[in-house]
C-alpha cells in the first residue's frame, strides 16, 4: 500500500512534466525497468533515488514518501521514519551475522573438544617380553587402540611353532589364540575384542601365553602414547637403531674392542660388552644386562639358578615370583658397572 501510494505520485510528477518513462530514465540514469516497478509500487525506491526524484520534481522526500504534496513542516516526518526503518534493518542483519557468527565458533569449539576427547592418548604402543623354566619370549609388540589392536611376538626361544594365549580378568581366563607364532594377531572393537582397552591400560587384564604346558605371564612396557598437544620432531627409527648398536664412549675408553666386541678382565672379573648386551662374570653370580630392553638377567652360581629383573624408571621389578637378594644386587650391578661403564 506504502509502495503504491509513492508511485501513483511518481507518475502524476513525471506526467506533469510530459515525461515518458524513457525521457524520465534518461535524465535521471535510472533504469527504466525500475521506473516502471516504482511507478506500479512492485517495489520500494531506494534512498539514493528517491532523491534523484526530489531533485528533478523539486519536491522534498517527505512528500515523496508521503505520495503527496503538502505544507512545509518543520520535520520531515516521513523521511525520519524511513530513515529510522532502513537503519533497524540493518541493525537487524548486523545482529544475525553475529550470532550466526558466534553459533559457528560454537559449534567448531564442540567438534573440536570431541575429537580432541576421543583421540587423546587412544593410541598406545607397548613392548613385552617374558620367561618360564625352558621359554624365553623377547621384543613383542603390542598396538593398541579404542578401536583396533595389532599383537605380534617378536621371538620365542627355543623356537616353537604353536602357542595359545589367554587373557585373564578377576582370575578368570579365556583362550583368544591358538597358532602359528609367527601370525599378527588383529582384532576390531565390538568382535570378540581380544584385549579391553580400559581394563589392560588400568592392569585389570593379564596376557598369558602357553608353549607345551608352560605359562608365561607377559610383560609390558609402554612406548609410546600420543599424549602430545603439539607433535614434535624426534628422531628418526634409521639413526636411533645406528645409535643403539654403537659402542658406548666409556666402553670404548675402558675396553679393548674389536668390532662390536669388548672385553675387559679385572682381577677376578670378566666383563664383555657385544652388540648391545653388557656382561659381567664373578665368582660368585654372574650379570647379563640387554641394554635395549633394560632387563637384567642375573646367575647364583653356587645355586645354578637364573633370575631377570625388568628396570623402569629406575624401578627394578622381579620378572620372576621371588628372586632372592634382588634389590642388593642389582645396587651393586649398577654402581660398580652400569654408572661406570655405560652412564
Amino acid at each position: 500500500m506504502f509502495n503504491d501510494k509513492i508511485g501513483i505520485f511518481l507518475k502524476e510528477l513525471r506526467l506533469e512534466k510530459k515525461w515518458s518513462q524513457h525521457k524520465l530514465a534518461e535524465q535521471t540514469n535510472i533504469d527504466v525497468t525500475k521506473i516502471n516497478r516504482y511507478e506500479n509500487g512492485k517495489r520500494f525506491p531506494t534512498l539514493d533515488d528517491l532523491i534523484i526524484f526530489s531533485t528533478i520534481f523539486n519536491v522534498s522526500l517527505d512528500e515523496l514518501l508521503n505520495g503527496q504534496r503538502q505544507k512545509k513542516s518543520k520535520n520531515n516526518s516521513a523521511l525520519i521514519n524511513y530513515l529510522k526503518l532502513q537503519n533497524t534493518k540493518i541493525k537487524k542483519f548486523k545482529l544475525f551475522s553475529i550470532l550466526l557468527i558466534i553459533l559457528c565458533i560454537i559449534f567448531f569449539i564442540i567438534i573440536a573438544f570431541l575429537y580432541f576427547f576421543n583421540n587423546y592418548k587412544s593410541i598406545r604402543v607397548y613392548s613385552f617380553f617374558g620367561n618360564s623354566e625352558n621359554y624365553k619370549i623377547e621384543n613383542g609388540i603390542l598396538v593398541l587402540s579404542r578401536e583396533k589392536m595389532y599383537f605380534q611376538i617378536g621371538s620365542i626361544k627355543p623356537n616353537v611353532e604353536e602357542i595359545e594365549i589367554y587373557t585373564e580378568k578377576n582370575d578368570i581366563r579365556t583362550l583368544v589364540y591358538k597358532g602359528n607364532t609367527t601370525e599378527t594377531i588383529k582384532d576390531y572393537y565390538g568382535y570378540n575384542f581380544f584385549i579391553s582397552y580400559s581394563d589392560f591400560i588400568k592392569s585389570k587384564q593379564n596376557i598369558i601365553i602357553v608353549i607345551n604346558g608352560e605359562e608365561i605371564k607377559l610383560n609390558f612396557k609402554e612406548d609410546f602414547i600420543n599424549d602430545n598437544i603439539i607433535n614434535s620432531k624426534i628422531e628418526s627409527i634409521g639413526s636411533k637403531n645406528q645409535s643403539i648398536n654403537e659402542i658406548p664412549i666409556k666402553i670404548k675408553k675402558y675396553f679393548e674392542c674389536n668390532d662390536n666386541f669388548c672385553t675387559l678382565n679385572n682381577k677376578n672379573e670378566l666383563i664383555i660388552y657385544n652388540n648391545g648386551i653388557f656382561d659381567v662374570n664373578l665368582e660368585k653370580v654372574s650379570y647379563s644386562y640387554d641394554i635395549s630392553n633394560s632387563i637384567l638377567n642375573y646367575t647364583l652360581l653356587e645355586l645354578n639358578e637364573t633370575y631377570s629383573l625388568k628396570i623402569d624408571n629406575d624401578k627394578v621389578f622381579c620378572l620372576e615370583n621371588s628372586c632372592p637378594d634382588y634389590e642388593v644386587l642389582y645396587d651393586k650391578f649398577y654402581k660398580n658397572y652400569l654408572k661406570k661403564y655405560l652412564f
